[in-house]
């Protein structure tokens, strides 16, 4: 029995490690997978749909031809992120608007990443200086990767 703990804790270790580093990796990846997603949303003329709010004195016929580009571009942009981003951005009120989910992954994701880089410089500022070049390495691989 101790060593199925054991073994669940060392588990749990990894899934939480494997966790953080994939959060890493989303932020990293961030930039190139926005304007990645602005050209195929584009290229599908879809990225109106993304950026912008139906207007208050659309025709039904505007309103029924922007949601079915709106779920559209939902559709494209869900496809092409993973499934831990899926669950954290996707909600009744991003579900069927593709301007209200553009704009929480944009605001999460881009925050985040301003974010990561603002405190890699704070542990850069914080670091002694020792002269020696070996001290900085680990601590750097550590906030970058």
């Amino acid at each position: 029995m101790l060593c199925l703990i054991e073994t669940e804790q060392v588990d749990h270790k990894i899934y939480n490690a494997r966790q953080t580093k994939q959060k890493r990796n989303i932020i990293n990846t961030y930039p190139q997978w926005y304007l990645r997603m602005c050209f195929l949303l584009c290229s599908k003329d879809l990225l109106d749909v993304c950026e912008k709010a139906i207007g208050q004195d659309a025709t039904p016929s505007t309103i029924n031809q922007w949601t079915k580009l709106s779920f559209e571009a939902i559709t494209t942009i869900t496809s092409r992120i993973n499934c831990r981003v899926f669950l954290e951005v996707i909600n009744t009120e991003t579900s069927d608007k593709a301007n209200i989910l553009w704009s929480k992954i944009n605001k999460q994701y881009a925050s985040k990443r301003a974010m990561n880089k603002g405190c890699v410089w704070m542990n850069w500022q914080k670091a002694n200086e020792s002269g020696n070049i070996n001290q900085y390495i680990k601590p750097a691989n550590f906030f970058l990767n």
